[in-house]
């Protein structure tokens, strides 16, 4: 799944998502793009996933529990449950693409996309 998407072009993934919009990879700076938006819907996710308790269920932690990073290791490393895992991996894919739809999509220049500004050297 995850593989799947790093692997990906990022003109499929937006072609999925709005099949009018043509995107070039130019000098690779929409695949950093696309790298950015990961990392920052994985980061909005797994916040997201412990402020709702989500986090505390997917390893059957009680809810009042203050969260402890050693649990990162049981949920990705050692999941009770894979479909968790998968739907945590799921919904990060689900934002990074809507991030990348947005940015590309949002009418600014080119040279920007969504919330993030690419530089041109």
């Amino acid at each position: 799944m995850i593989a799947d998407y790093l692997l990906s072009g990022i003109e499929q993934i937006e072609k999925r998502l709005n099949p009018n919009v043509t995107l070039a990879e130019v000098d690779y700076l929409l695949s950093t793009f696309k790298f950015s938006a990961f990392i920052e819907a994985t980061l909005h996710e797994l916040t997201t996933w412990i402020t709702e308790k989500k986090f505390h269920k997917a390893i059957s932690v009680s809810e009042t529990a203050n969260f402890q990073y050693r649990w990162l290791w049981q949920f990705f490393a050692e999941p009770e449950n894979e479909m968790n895992l998968e739907r945590f991996w799921n919904s990060v894919i689900g934002r990074a693409q809507s991030l990348i739809s947005r940015g590309a999509t949002d009418g600014k220049d080119v040279n920007t996309y969504g919330e993030y500004s690419v530089l041109l050297f």
